[in-house]
């Protein structure tokens, strides 16, 4: 960005995409000398920059031998020199410094997230910005991510669970007088929100993810006066039933000119733990089928029908990279991308959290047939038979991995549930 391209205009700094902040913060002590300036003409000019470092150097040569210079003395202007504390820079202000004392982290290996414990509410709540988004989960070990941006009029928020445990926990968004909305983005239903409450400049509402889930939060249309939708009643389970086989597994290789073949199975396994080789080394989409015998209990027209496809094997998370030893851990990113098929029709596509699936108008009482196809990615053959498509060396690398976690595990169940229904909208 420019020097130009920031603007300070109703009390924020505007970007030229239209979103706004309330803060600029200069985290890294390198920066470059026109992002710099761009923070000195904001600040005179009325906005907040909060100062964790000081800035010393540019990363790059085209700024000039004399950058370094003139960044350094911006970021005195600024208050680099002072003391930690908030003090007065023309007509804005300049936070300095910041508390990482509280370190902490999440995951384990390469992968893993470290960040600082109350770092940004504690400066936050010093310069008087309220939190975009704030939460407390049922389990204080939950956690929750989020970004938030402005769009067309609406306060638009995606929440994320990174964890493999499911997580309630009640949100406060930084947004009044709009009603929320929960946007899935895996199917694209748009549901209106009851259970929500106005606490001054925010929004108060209990959110619920499974899983790995994530979901948009939206606020679009006036609080006042827009129909109430029907309160939404928790989901009652009226029967389950467990999908244990005999399975037929058709294996079809992705590769031109190799045969597929078929194994009867009584259970669900990792494809990358088999015996056979075939398996071990395959590569492409396998079909699980098994009938299914479906004795239904009378159910009203508000009652679901769900498919639940159980764990899923995981992503590589490797540790001790280029040390020639590797782990896999089992709380990796989901790896499984299945399609379910009830009587030849598809039910749809799960490639990510949760694996549940609404077969409601697709299963019959009586005999049915279930058909999962399952697709897993081209590693475990391309490290079986030494194969590269180029010379590059994080292809020869990758050939020394261990086979990938494949296939589908399970437990497999068929939920009836009975649950008051609000029709979204797609």
């Amino acid at each position: 960005m420019t020097d130009s391209s920031w603007r300070w205009t109703e009390g924020r700094i505007a970007l030229p995409h239209g979103q706004t902040y309330a803060v600029v913060v200069v985290a890294d002590a390198e920066i470059s000398l026109a992002v710099l300036r761009a923070v000195e003409r904001l600040v005179n000019a009325g906005a907040t920059v909060w100062l964790q470092v000081a800035p010393e150097r540019s990363p790059s040569h085209a700024d000039g031998r004399d950058a370094d210079r003139e960044i350094r003395e911006i970021g005195l202007r600024l208050g680099a020199g002072h003391a930690p504390g908030l003090y007065a820079i023309g007509k804005g202000r300049s936070l300095v410094g910041a508390d990482r004392s509280g370190v902490e982290s999440i995951g384990a290996g390469m992968p893993a997230r470290r960040f600082f414990a109350g770092l940004h509410a504690a400066a936050m709540d010093r310069l008087g910005v309220p939190a975009a988004f704030a939460y407390r989960p049922g389990n204080p070990a939950d956690r929750l991510f989020f970004r938030q941006r402005r769009a067309e009029g609406a306060e638009i928020y995606f929440v994320a669970n990174a964890g493999r445990d499911p997580v309630r926990a009640e949100c406060t968004f930084r947004v009044a007088g709009k009603r929320p909305e929960r946007w899935d983005p895996v199917t694209g239903r748009i549901a209106p929100l009851a259970d929500f409450a106005i606490d001054g400049p925010a929004t108060v509402l209990p959110l619920a993810l499974a899983a790995h889930e994530s979901v948009f939060v939206v606020f679009r249309e006036p609080a006042a006066g827009a129909p109430t939708p029907p309160p939404r009643e928790p989901a009652t389970e009226i029967e389950r039933h467990t999908v244990g086989g005999p399975w037929r597994l058709v294996f079809d290789p992705a590769r031109d000119g190799l045969e597929s073949f078929e194994i009867p199975t009584d259970r669900l396994f990792r494809w990358d733990l088999s015996s056979d080789e075939r398996v071990r080394a395959f590569s492409g989409t396998a079909s699980y089928r098994a009938p299914l015998e479906w004795r239904s209990v009378a159910r009203n027209p508000a009652s679901r029908l769900w498919l639940d496809l159980g764990a899923s094997p995981s992503l590589f998370e490797l540790t001790g990279a280029g040390r020639g030893t590797y782990e896999i851990r089992e709380d990796a990113y989901d790896a499984l991308c299945a399609e379910v098929l009830v009587n030849g029709r598809s039910a749809g596509v799960r490639w990510c959290a949760p694996y549940r699936i609404d077969v409601t108008g697709l299963l019959q009482p009586g005999s049915n047939e279930l058909e999962i196809r399952v697709t897993n990615t081209w590693h475990n053959w391309r490290r079986a038979h030494q194969f590269t498509a180029g010379n590059h060396p994080w292809e020869k690398n990758g050939l020394r991995l261990p086979p990938a976690p494949a296939g589908l595990l399970g437990p497999i169940t068929l939920t009836a549930v009975s649950e008051t229904r609000f029709e979204g909208k797609h």
